[in-house]
């Protein structure tokens, strides 16, 4: 759906996470992008996979997806919101989505996303990221969303794989991945404010609050 908005994006390539402009990956993979039909019935998502490479003896990894630091853009006075969409995969073992960085993701204080049951399997103590929330919006797929004001306007973001579904200890996310367990993901967004706003799909650099563009609407408000 299209429609003038005042809602904004401020993630670049929200639909193409392979893009290593904008985005990262930790010991997971999304090399073969484009190959999962997303929310909107398109045949752009991704599934991100973690890796299993072995490092140092006794000493786990962390899976995720993440946005530069140099391509995200937010102010420690504001409050944002962070989302996307995803969905579980029938391969390899369960695996949570943990939503990380910002400088406030510390053990017990992240939320964490059952998306294969489709509820919040953790939503963190509330001293920091708050409004956790699971929208379903058809085809196994949810949008996934929380509110947090950062602590740092340099640092990055994270949709991190779990292996347990709460963040009671690093070992959460830090783990031995298995080269097969993961999750799909598409439509990240960074809006202003506590609550979801309608997601906006960018390409290359996020509108950054300059523009409008393409909306979906799938339930959340379409106000800015």
């Amino acid at each position: 759906k299209n429609f003038t908005s005042s809602i904004h994006n401020y993630f670049s390539d929200s639909e193409a996470v392979e893009n290593g402009n904008h985005w990262t990956s930790s010991f997971s993979d999304i090399s073969d992008p484009n190959i999962i039909i997303a929310p909107d019935g398109s045949q752009t998502a991704e599934n991100l996979i973690e890796d299993d490479t072995t490092v140092a003896q006794n000493a786990q990894v962390t899976h995720y997806l993440g946005v530069k630091n140099a391509a995200i853009s937010h102010t420690t006075t504001d409050t944002w919101n962070f989302s996307c969409y995803a969905r579980a995969i029938s391969a390899g073992s369960k695996r949570w989505l943990g939503f990380r960085g910002m400088g406030v993701g510390g053990t017990n204080k992240y939320p964490v996303f059952d998306v294969a049951d489709g509820v919040v399997a953790d939503a963190g103590d509330g001293t920091a990221w708050t409004n956790v929330q699971m929208e379903a919006v058809g085809g196994g797929w949810y949008r996934c969303s929380s509110a947090v004001q950062p602590t740092s306007a340099s640092t990055g973001f994270r949709f991190t794989l779990n292996n347990t579904g709460n963040n009671n200890s690093a070992s959460s996310f830090n783990y031995d991945g298995d080269g097969t367990s993961g999750l799909s993901i598409w439509g990240a967004q960074q809006s202003l404010g506590a609550e979801p706003k309608a997601y906006h799909r960018t390409t290359g650099t996020g509108d950054n609050g300059q523009g409008d563009g393409e909306y979906l609407h799938f339930g959340t408000s379409e106000a800015g």
